[in-house]
């Protein structure tokens, strides 16, 4: 069985924190087919941190070999992809 994967990666680099704080925080959760969160105890934020940041990515590589591009096979469809 094959997994559900990313087509696309891309890494943070460098990010630039901005501001960060922490202050009051709503949780919630709701039903989903794979994983309950809902379920769970402790549905209750007691403080959160917030980041406010500018992150730079680093260049976008493909990570499903199967979407690569293919080249033409034959001579008169290398002419028309060009």
């Amino acid at each position: 069985m094959r997994m559900v994967q990313e087509p696309l990666r891309a890494d943070i680099t460098d990010a630039v924190v901005k501001e960060a704080y922490t202050g009051p925080a709503l949780l919630r959760s709701f039903a989903h087919v794979l994983a309950p969160p809902a379920d769970l105890p402790g549905l209750e934020a007691v403080s959160a941190g917030h980041l406010l940041t500018d992150p730079a990515l680093a260049p976008v590589e493909l990570t499903d070999p199967a979407l690569a591009p293919v080249e033409p096979v034959c001579d008169h469809l290398k002419e028309d992809a060009q």
